[in-house]
């Protein structure tokens, strides 16, 4: 299926000229699209050492956010150094901006999970390698990446929102355990923390920054006040109804 490189909410108010149909994409993708509009309202994960990261990491800044996992030799060694660099020029325009990685494999190392007993895998261990993985990100990027995880509940329920597609298959080469075959979505969360829209992990770094910018200028045509209420309190994703989502061409 050929999608467009650039998705945009319908909210916002983007010159017709700037539009393109769909199927004037340039990149193959298995999957159909989703709308904008109708993903997102989940931002409740934990960092790497296990501090809790919510929604006031988000509100007021544009963030770039990726899920995939931190062992990944795939569309990640490529989405990472991209969303970092994007955000570090967004900040450099005088914007405020994050880049965010989910790790959609790893669960957070508690002290019940270290003490569970490493003789017996049902209980899982505290996932070393994992662990290991997740804070060679950190490291590498310092402040300049915010790399998150989660409880089982915390991953499912924002894999949900964010329609996160994963398949866990056998190991890649340079891989230990099992590799995940996954979605590969940069979305573009707006200061108010709502989707504004996404690209793809293989996207240019300037389309993704020109792409910010000119959202953040652009109007907007105001949310439903209950959709708006259900992203914000993280209870849910559902459309109701904002008309056609528009591609953009920079």
């Amino acid at each position: 299926m050929m999608n467009s490189p650039i998705l945009i909410s319908a909210r916002y108010e983007i010159p017709r000229q700037m539009r393109a149909s769909l199927d004037q994409g340039s990149h193959f993708y298995g999957h159909a699209q989703p709308s904008p509009d109708e993903i997102g309202g989940v931002l409740d994960f934990a960092d790497w050492e296990d501090k809790p990261v919510g929604i006031s990491r988000f509100i007021g800044r544009w963030t770039l956010l990726y899920f995939g996992y931190s062992r990944c030799t795939g569309s990640c060694t490529q989405a990472i150094p991209l969303i970092v660099k994007s955000a570090r020029q967004l900040r450099a325009q005088g914007m405020a901006a994050n880049a965010a990685f989910v790790d959609i494999d790893a669960a957070p190392l508690t002290i019940s999970r270290l003490v569970a007993g490493k003789e017996n895998p049902m209980l899982h261990g505290p996932n070393w390698e994992k662990r290991l993985a997740m804070r060679a990100l950190a490291t590498r990027y310092q402040k300049e990446l915010m790399v998150l995880t989660g409880t089982r509940k915390q991953l499912s329920e924002a894999g949900i929102a964010y329609h996160v597609i994963r398949e866990h298959i056998p190991p890649r080469p340079l891989e230990k355990g099992h590799s995940i075959n996954h979605s590969s979505m940069i979305y573009f969360i707006a200061p108010d923390t709502t989707v504004a829209g996404y690209g793809y992990h293989d996207a240019d770094k300037s389309l993704l920054v020109d792409t910010v910018v000119r959202l953040d200028k652009a109007p907007k045509n105001q949310m439903p006040l209950g959709q708006l209420n259900r992203r914000i309190a993280g209870r849910g994703c559902g459309a109701t109804g904002l008309g056609a989502v528009a591609t953009m061409t920079l």
